[in-house]
């Protein structure tokens, strides 16, 4: 090859990067104007300081779901909801959704002012979701999934573009209400501090109680253990031993059972009555005692030079949980679960149904012991 033909080559080489780097710098500027920003995450295409975040809002346009447009305000240091100011906002969802909305990221720019906003289900978007913090308010609307590029169509309201975005919205925000709402927990039961569980379910009924006979210190950690025996009534009345065993694996399953989602803080007796639970398939009583301080005895003591210890006394306070177990939830919610309410509360929440059937099919002679 000739010099010449050498020279035009580098030439032109030079020539394709200073147009590859014309078009990449013409892209960058295009984008700065237009106030995106691309970085690891993709195009940022909405931002606020989730510090200063006062309010969102979100409406799912989907099977499943409500349709109905939810909308949260803080006040003080808590979240509220706007058409309900007693609904028990969990707070620390209400939060998650504030980082979420904070930084919105698009994968791509797909199209420019499109003219038919139908070709990607944005016309009638599948989710419509807005922040504000009180100066600005941005408005996100995500339309059809596209499974070939695992992407949605997304834009904001103000913007006429369209961009290709991940599930984060839709992951954040495919919900309804009680989806927001913080669920009543079960009480914390030590199992040898139960002293009287009684299971009526429809069929049978069970009625245990355990003696306490002493207590135990374990060496190591000098948790103390309360001892005793179980016993359960028998078809006659009569109270029998209780098998062991199968008897402290049940109460395990009851101390552990935990309540799936929340589905009505503040029922009506009417609803009460659709729920099922004005006449129950099964109620659980536990009664147990928990260990309180005597706040009249805490004192410091000083055990070692600089070092002091706070020293207390403890009283045995006792304490009943009422669980009333209604009909399926399957007409209300799109899981085979159960309506559930405890302890003479207006809230309703659903229970898994695998434990409910257990609790259906407990049968007091199954527990009494073999060697009656």
């Amino acid at each position: 090859m000739s010099k010449k033909a050498k020279t035009m080559g580098i030439l032109g080489g030079l020539l394709l990067i200073l147009v590859i780097a014309y078009a990449s710098l013409f892209i960058y500027n295009a984008r700065q104007q237009s106030g995106e920003e691309e970085s690891e995450e993709g195009i940022l295409i909405g931002e606020l300081d989730a510090a200063d975040i006062t309010g969102f809002a979100f409406q799912v346009n989907a099977e499943d779901f409500e349709n109905d447009v939810y909308t949260f305000h803080k006040s003080g240091d808590s979240w509220m909801y706007k058409d309900d100011s007693k609904f028990p906002v969990n707070q620390n969802v209400a939060e998650a959704k504030v980082t979420v909305l904070s930084a919105v990221y698009a994968k791509r720019l797909l199209e420019e002012n499109p003219s038919d906003l139908s070709k990607y289900g944005l016309d009638e978007p599948v989710l419509t979701v807005s922040a504000t913090d009180g100066r600005q308010t941005i408005t996100y609307l995500v339309g059809d999934y596209n499974a070939n590029t695992e992407t949605y169509y997304i834009k904001i309201k103000d913007d006429p573009n369209v961009y290709t975005a991940d599930g984060s919205l839709w992951v954040a925000f495919s919900m309804n209400l009680y989806d927001m709402a913080k669920v009543e927990e079960v009480p914390e039961i030590q199992l040898d501090h139960i002293t009287h569980v009684n299971i009526q379910n429809g069929t049978d009924e069970l009625d245990f109680t355990f003696n306490r006979e002493g207590t135990e210190e374990e060496a190591s950690t000098g948790k103390v253990t309360i001892t005793g025996t179980w016993y359960i009534k028998d078809e006659n009345g009569a109270i029998v031993s209780a098998n062991s065993s199968k008897t402290q694996l049940l109460m395990n399953l009851l101390i552990e059972l935990e309540y799936l989602s929340e589905i009505n803080y503040n029922s009506s007796e009417s609803e009460l009555e659709s729920y099922g639970l004005l006449s129950p398939s099964a109620t659980v009583t536990i009664d147990y005692t928990v260990d309180e301080v005597d706040l009249k005895t805490v004192e410091q003591v000083e055990v070692d030079e600089n070092v002091n210890e706070i020293a207390y006394e403890t009283n045995s306070v006792e304490k009943q949980y009422v669980l009333k177990i209604g009909g399926s939830s399957s007409s209300y919610t799109y899981n085979d679960d159960y309506f559930a309410t405890a302890g003479g509360s207006s809230a309703v929440m659903t229970v898994d149904a695998s434990t409910v059937e257990m609790l259906k099919g407990l049968r007091a002679e199954d527990y009494i012991s073999a060697t009656q």
